[in-house]
């Protein structure tokens, strides 16, 4: 009785015994190789995580990995059916490089989506603490989130958490400018008093008109908003903004010294707010950040461009410099002729008493020498 055989699909009855048991055991060798072959596929497909993969990278990695089963497939068959090296050389050469491709293409996209979980991350950080999140983040995140991983410089990345949030001279004089180049009006005329010069008398305070010019506070907003697109200045004014909330929000009768100091000077800087800009502050809400840093760059606050005098008041001061400048003349002179008198009394009263002190010295020498011719001749008489 013959023997059939039959093996997935094949069928090998119509041959002798001995040569359909030969291909049977040929043919589950192949079939055996091809399980081994593929079963090491899948487990290497267990090492890829797709999860891990940016959502735009999945397509092309199905289709490298696709292509790359395919060619070791290939390259298994034709390693074990005796092919021709060169056909073995080149099916292992797109294995490799295939192989390569899939190994690229997802370490990039992991990378790239660890680090666009942590600029994520760093973003919300920033969020719930107020602040802005620098430009060169929201940069890094496009890049990461649009470029295919093939043009993404990884090199270039730093941890968000290294980027310096205060502002560089650069923004500062960005804002300097901005602000500088805003047209002043000019402001009510105040009084006020000058010094003008007066020749021999000094300085004479004449009453004048102070003129002064400010900008107008809407567009000092405007321009202080369009400031603060730059992350780093918004974060700068942040920070005066929460230490003028802090101190507003202590109480007026704060025992600390120190905390003292802060609530006044929250205090001062509102209440000159409120006296440039004419804004009533009923509340701390009534200050945004963007007027703190119109405050804080001057441009709410007056700036004096000159004065305007009075012809009669100008008049007026130099002939009272003048009747004061002969009145103290004249008590200059008054004061030099007594110091004159004085010097007199004073030259007069030694003289006499230089002279009296003479006649004494005098009149002692006269005594004195004859007294001694007195004496003498008494003597010569007695021998």
């Amino acid at each position: 009785m013959a023997l059939n055989f039959y093996t997935q699909g094949i069928d090998f009855s119509g041959l002798g015994q001995g040569i359909a048991r030969g291909l049977e055991q040929a043919y589950a060798i192949k079939r055996e190789d091809d399980l081994r072959v593929q079963k090491n596929l899948d487990d290497f497909e267990k090492n890829y995580n797709p999860e891990k993969l940016r959502v735009q990278d999945l397509a092309e990695f199905t289709t490298a990995f696709k292509n790359y089963k395919e060619y070791a497939l290939k390259y298994s068959r034709l390693n074990r059916g005796g092919a021709k090296p060169e056909e073995i050389a080149v099916a292992n050469e797109l294995r490799e490089r295939s192989l390569n491709e899939i190994n690229d293409l997802y370490s990039k996209s992991t990378m790239a989506n660890q680090l666009l979980q942590e600029r994520n991350e760093y973003r919300k950080m920033m969020a719930q603490r107020g602040y802005e999140t620098p430009e060169e983040v929201n940069t890094q995140i496009l890049d990461l989130t649009t470029k295919p991983v093939k043009d993404i410089d990884f090199k270039s990345f730093t941890s968000p958490y290294e980027i310096n949030l205060k502002p560089s001279p650069k923004d500062f004089a960005a804002v300097s400018t901005a602000f500088k180049a805003l047209p002043k009006s000019l402001d009510e005329d105040i009084e006020e008093t000058e010094d003008f010069d007066v020749p021999g008398y000094g300085k004479a305070k004449v009453r004048v008109m102070g003129k002064y010019k400010k900008a107008n506070v809407a567009d000092a907003l405007n321009t202080a908003k369009l400031m603060m697109a730059n992350s780093r200045v918004a974060n700068y004014i942040k920070d005066d903004y929460n230490n003028l909330v802090y101190g507003f929000n202590l109480p007026d009768d704060v025992a600390d010294p120190q905390l003292a100091i802060v609530k006044r000077q929250a205090n001062n800087t509102i209440r000159d707010i409120q006296n440039n800009t004419g804004i009533k502050i009923n509340s701390i809400e009534d200050i945004s950040p963007e007027l703190l840093l119109a405050y804080n760059w001057g441009v709410l606050t007056r700036q004096r461009v000159g004065y305007r005098t009075d012809k009669d008041e100008l008049n007026a001061a130099f002939k009272t410099a003048g009747i004061k400048m002969t009145q103290a003349r004249f008590e200059e002179m008054v004061n030099n002729n007594k110091n004159i008198q004085a010097n007199r009394v004073f030259n007069q009263t030694t003289q006499k008493e230089k002279f009296e002190y003479k006649q004494e010295q005098d009149k002692n020498k006269g005594s004195k020498f004859g007294e001694l011719l007195k004496n003498k001749r008494a003597e010569k008489k007695k021998q």
